[in-house]
């Protein structure tokens, strides 16, 4: 299992994932907005505000904040066949 880590200082991030599974820790005061679409794969966002959380079969769309909404740093994460975790620390 792969771990990184996002300072705070970003602007917008894309994540995908084809295969294989990440955890990616994001700093606990770090104000954001995340969506995230997933085909067979996992979205796992537990840790933070969810706004909207769908499934439909197999594809799932999840929404959602931390911090302050609408703050214009985005992040956007699409899961085919693995897993994504946004974990605070």
């Amino acid at each position: 299992m792969m771990r990184k880590s996002i300072i705070p200082s970003f602007e917008s991030i894309k994540i995908e994932n084809t295969r294989g599974n990440y955890k990616i820790g994001i700093n606990k005061e770090t104000s954001f907005d995340q969506t995230g679409n997933s085909e067979n794969g996992e979205i796992n966002i537990a840790e933070f505000k969810i706004l909207e959380n769908n499934t439909d079969g197999n594809e799932k769309y999840i929404r959602e904040t931390n911090g302050t909404e609408e703050t214009g740093k985005l992040i956007s994460i699409y899961a085919t066949d693995g897993s994504v975790s946004l974990l605070k620390y």
